[in-house]
């Protein structure tokens, strides 16, 4: 067959170039319409099902922009910056009312700043008492205000200086969109070491950026709600991009290895990263060290008022008590519960009753869900999976495994997406709105329950492209 002139070849690839940026901006306008809906309607639990179509509208936008960026399609960075700018200010002007925690964060934050060890009594302690007349406001917002602080010293401190850069926790309104305002520009920030990882990885800069910097989800979680993950997040990615690399010399495995550490110590979940590096020699030597700084940096409180008094007891009923929306514990517990397969009646009698003892079908529960995920830990270790890929890879399994999957978890998904695309991943980010689906409920009547076909929708869209997309070829795969 005749091959057409070259001088006709770059006018076909030109105009491939130009459906590619027109549909780019096309999804760029529906993610902007639909967060700019979300942030001016006000709270999203009166208009639940006409901002969720919107979102969900804007999450497969999301995802055409993402593979159109995989492609290397013609996205240009400055397009794709200013569009992630113009969403956070977006988000950053309205209030969607999408969580109460950031109250807690302002409340903890501000006895940290007050020399107060927030671990050692709950918000609704009489401890609190002189506090919670301080900043009256403030304490009414706080969700579950009989536990103590779980989160981690570094998280504390940023939460603190945040307050004191606000001028105070009252009125709670300036401190609160200053933490938003506070983790926005942070989240923005992880896009710096996300283009140094994807051109080590040959993967195009665009793909990283729209994953991150376009996610419907990560606008509303971070500039529209304020969650401290972003701050995990940049660490996280910033250590990844100093240890992800073919040759590591003194000074950069110094500076990952304290990145990570204070990763570890805004938010647990990025301690998965350390699992990837028994690939290297110096493995030991990398998990002493980080183990060390993040020991360090967990005795800080002892300096606070309330020193030692606990420290891990906020950590410990979150750990137990906590249960939402999630996608593979649910059929796991049930198993130990007296009456199950594995409890006190079964055909192999593990379990026992809800009554915090170690036969707890919640203790159980949470264990076998460790045990796979340690399990895929160690498969990664077999197939030698990089930093990235292994973190990646677990991250995932963490999302699917954990007892409590709030929408703002899968943003530690969305960050790995332009790094290591996986279809089934993708698609859970995507539909992460519909997770905050139960406030409509908990607003009117003051129960957390969610529809019967919410765990569907977010799982089965997911599981399907798990299964079916190893065996599909790659011009129907998406995402790859």
């Amino acid at each position: 067959m005749a091959q057409p002139p070259r001088s006709e070849r770059p006018q076909a690839g030109a105009g491939a170039r130009k459906s590619g940026a027109l549909l780019a901006l096309l999804a760029l306008a529906s993610i902007l319409a639909a967060v700019a809906a979300v942030s001016w309607a006000g709270p999203l639990h009166r208009h639940m099902a006409a901002l969720q179509s919107g979102l969900m509208a804007a999450g497969a936008a999301w995802i055409v922009a993402l593979a159109l960026a995989l492609r290397g399609r013609s996205l240009s960075l400055p397009l794709i910056l200013s569009g992630a700018v113009a969403l956070r200010l977006i988000a950053l002007t309205g209030d969607a009312q999408l969580s109460d925690d950031q109250y807690r964060y302002v409340f903890e934050g501000a006895l940290v700043a007050q020399g107060v060890s927030p671990y050692a009594a709950a918000p609704a302690d009489p401890a609190c008492a002189p506090y919670r007349e301080s900043w009256p406001e403030l304490a009414a917002g706080i969700g579950h205000p009989e536990v103590s602080a779980a989160y981690p010293p570094l998280m504390q401190l940023s939460a603190a200086a945040v307050v004191v850069a606000a001028g105070g926790p009252e009125p709670p309104e300036r401190a609160l969109w200053a933490l938003r305002l506070f983790y926005a520009c942070v989240d923005l920030a992880a896009l710096a070491p996300l283009a140094v990882l994807a051109r080590r990885r040959g993967r195009p800069v665009a793909a990283a950026w729209v994953a991150w910097g376009w996610c419907p989800q990560v606008v509303l979680a971070f500039a529209g709600t304020g969650h401290f993950d972003a701050l995990g997040i940049v660490l996280l990615v910033g250590a990844l991009a100093l240890f992800d690399r073919e040759r590591v010399n003194a000074r950069l495995e110094a500076a990952g290895r304290l990145l990570l550490a204070a990763a570890v110590l805004v938010k647990y979940l990025p301690i998965v990263a350390l699992v990837s590096w028994t690939k290297r020699r110096i493995a030991v030597g990398r998990w002493t060290v980080v183990a060390g700084l993040v020991a360090l940096g967990s005795a800080a409180p002892l300096l606070l008022e309330g020193g030692s008094q606990g420290l891990t007891a906020g950590l410990r009923e979150y750990g137990l008590r906590w249960e939402s929306t999630n996608v593979a514990y649910r059929l796991v517990e049930p198993l130990f519960e007296p009456e199950g397969p594995l409890g006190r009646g079964g055909l192999l009698p593990l379990g026992g009753d809800y009554d915090g003892a170690p036969r707890d079908p919640r203790r159980l529960g949470r264990m076998a869900v460790g045990l796979a995920f340690a399990g895929l830990a160690l498969d990664g270790l077999r197939r030698r999976l990089g930093p990235t890929d292994a973190t990646a890879r677990l991250l995932f399994a963490f999302a699917l495994l954990t007892p409590t999957l709030h929408p703002w978890y899968l943003t530690w998904i969305a960050v790995t997406l332009g790094l290591a695309p996986r279809t089934a991943a993708a698609l859970l980010v995507a539909v992460a709105p519909l997770l905050y689906w139960p406030l409509e409920g908990w607003h009117r009547a003051g129960e957390w329950s969610e529809p019967g076909w919410l765990w569907p929708a977010v799982l089965l869209p997911c599981m399907l492209f798990a299964l079916v997309e190893p065996r599909l070829p790659s011009w129907l795969r998406p995402i790859r």
